[in-house]
């Protein structure tokens, strides 16, 4: 959220490319030097300083056309006003962050550190030796020599244990392998905060609920747009469709219809709008599904950049997703009191979280402790992409580094969403309720 002094004059002389948009957002933080060399807001003192470093070398215009080019993010601005002066565009763009940033996040969560990567290591002969053959017993390949952790992540990752937390699994793994491991490394950081079932359950609002009704609508209304997305052969059937239920608790839903990349013209249309690479042919058949389903969230990802949508926060729901009943009031309570500011993406449900809890319903997501991004992809961790929040305005710089990780044919484990915003997740700030929570957000 703050920058030294090099790196805001770095960016000023980048100025907010396309390619830049998603860190020049601390622009508008801009500038009073502190005593700890970090970068405050003092509009009276911004202008003033940016003009005596700026003279004469020709860059006060362009770093105006910047601010005027750019707004709420780097979403795209049909009718943009030019400015005058360099301090008119500062005080429209510290009017923007008034209105649009305190209530896209809670300044009460604080600044927070992205997480260290997490694995166990090595366990001992004994406990390696009785976990590699719970693992063999289990049916599962490995060709490592920390089986143990390999065997926690299968007992909390597979669907056939249910949602389960951390904790749980450790027991089940020394159920299984009949030693303790007490004192090994917690996957999941102050996991008693959020790695639990409790905080998913239905809340009791307050006696001013239809108060509380009245703002979280007025504030959905106003901060979010929401889409709900179908993909062919992939979509779990449901009692009624998540537009419908998005609709009875007052926010409008944009259908979008997904991709079948098996069909010729679906195939076409996506190379052409961007949304799979040029040179892409979808030759694993297997892996049809799941390259239907990143092609369509990309698309959705355009959808919600459009000039048409300028609203700072997109939530992207798959067909099939049940929104829980109190959901509206859930996510503005999630956003206005938990979401700290740095937020880029939030899974509404996540499988085996790594990382830290930061809040009674979030975890800062963070990466396995592994050397290569092929291995990372291999992982069952931080999985869950049914339900999404997304800034609006991060979305074009992050894309590009996406696609990349997740159409690499020659790693078919890097396929999906969830696993290259995984691999990810120590380059973006990305936050997830863990799925144990129930019934949650979503179901």
């Amino acid at each position: 959220m703050y920058l030294t002094v090099e790196q805001a004059e770095a960016e000023l002389s980048r100025g907010a490319s396309e390619s830049s948009r998603p860190r020049t957002r601390a622009l508008l933080t801009l500038l009073g030097l502190g005593s700890a060399g970090l970068v405050a807001w003092r509009l009276s003192t911004t202008a003033e300083a940016l003009s005596e470093r700026t003279r004469g070398k020709g860059e006060e215009e362009g770093i105006m056309q910047a601010f005027a080019s750019w707004q709420d993010w780097g979403s795209p601005v049909a009718n943009t006003k030019p400015f005058k002066s360099l301090r008119e565009a500062l005080d429209m763009e510290h009017q923007a962050w008034e209105m649009t940033r305190q209530e896209t996040c809670s300044w009460e969560a604080g600044i927070q550190v992205p997480p260290e990567p997490v694995a166990w290591g090595r366990q001992g002969a004994d406990k390696e030796a009785r976990c590699s053959k719970l693992l063999h017993m289990e049916g599962v390949e490995h060709h490592t020599e920390i089986a143990c952790w390999e065997s926690l992540k299968l007992l909390a990752c597979s669907t056939g244990q249910g949602k389960i937390s951390w904790d749980k699994a450790r027991s089940l793994l020394e159920e299984k392998t009949q030693v303790s491991f007490k004192g090994a490394t917690s996957p999941l950081d102050d996991a008693s905060l959020c790695d639990v079932e409790h905080p998913g359950k239905a809340q009791s609002w307050s006696s001013f609920e239809e108060q509380e009704e009245q703002k979280s609508r007025s504030w959905l209304a106003k901060n979010v747009q929401a889409f709900v997305l179908t993909i062919p052969g992939a979509t779990a059937p449901a009692l009624l469709p998540a537009s419908q239920l998005l609709a009875k608790l007052g926010i409008q839903a944009t259908r979008i219809q997904g991709y079948d990349l098996r069909r010729a013209e679906d195939l076409q249309a996506a190379k052409l709008a961007g949304h799979v690479p040029k040179n892409f042919n979808a030759t694993n058949r297997n892996s049809a599904i799941q390259f239907n389903l990143v092609a369509s969230h990309f698309h959705v990802q355009d959808a919600a950049t459009h000039p048409e949508h300028t609203k700072p926060i997109t939530l992207v729901l798959e067909e099939g997703v049940q929104p829980s009943s109190d959901f509206h009031l859930r996510l503005w309570s999630l956003i206005t009191e938990e979401a700290p500011c740095d937020w880029d993406f939030i899974s509404l449900s996540s499988h085996c979280p790594l990382g830290r809890c930061v809040a009674p319903h979030l975890v800062r997501l963070g990466p396995e402790a592994k050397t290569t991004e092929l291995l990372r992809c291999d992982d069952t961790v931080n999985r869950g992409f049914r339900g999404i929040l997304y800034r609006t305005g991060i979305l074009p710089g992050f894309q590009s580094r996406w696609k990349e990780i997740a159409f690499d044919e020659q790693r078919l484990g890097c396929i999906g969403m969830d696993m290259a915003l995984s691999v990810m997740s120590d380059e973006v700030a990305a936050y997830a309720v863990p799925a144990v929570q129930d019934p949650g957000f979503i179901s």
